[in-house]
């Protein structure tokens, strides 16, 4: 099968990764990097950014050229309730991503290292309940952004606006779709 030419020119390639050699690779011969969701500002500005800086340079491109894309952990609510049934979806899906033994460089940026042995012995045990009980509420907000709809975009421009070029909303939760427009809203910009 051949469908001759792409009037739109060759696909564009993304890769994803933690570590940072694959993180490297991604530098040097993709067109966009997929950030995993077990990530935070400062792993992104220690370790990912300066990672794919050296792909850049191996292959002799820029930033410029090249787009970050970050499904980001979103915490909304209109109460209180909704936002600690988001932080419980939340610290589940932390816990989970915590338990990976490849993922544990992420906690070790933040001192948290020594959480993952003990998640990744519960995982093995079946106790998934338990690990969300281990994830503290300060890692909670360092791996999330949290409020009100209409103070997710102010937040989330704040913290990782100079970082990454595109943000989806990863919400281990159920939420109402309205809610969901609203925090959009505050993306738009008037042209």
């Amino acid at each position: 099968f051949n469908p001759g030419p792409n009037q739109f020119g060759p696909p564009r390639l993304w890769l994803a990764g933690v570590g940072p050699a694959m993180t490297e690779v991604a530098g040097e011969v993709a067109d966009g990097f997929l950030v995993h969701p077990f990530s935070t500002e400062r792993f992104l500005r220690e370790v990912t950014l300066p990672a794919l800086e050296r792909g850049f340079q191996r292959s002799g491109r820029s930033r410029d050229e090249f787009e970050i894309s970050f499904p980001l952990m979103i915490l909304t609510g209109e109460s209180e309730a909704d936002l600690a049934a988001a932080e419980e979806g939340a610290r589940r899906q932390l816990a989970f991503y915590g338990s990976t033994p490849a993922y544990r460089r992420v906690l070790d940026v933040h001192g948290w290292g020594d959480l993952q042995p003990e998640l990744n012995r519960l995982s093995k045990q079946g106790r998934w309940g338990d690990m969300g009980r281990l994830i503290e509420p300060e890692l909670v907000d360092v791996f999330t952004v949290r409020g009100t709809p209409e103070e997710i975009a102010p937040r989330v421009l704040a913290r990782y606006g100079d970082l990454v070029d595109r943000i989806s909303f990863n919400a281990p939760y159920r939420a109402d779709d309205a809610r969901w427009t609203a925090a959009l809203e505050g993306f738009k910009v008037d042209a």
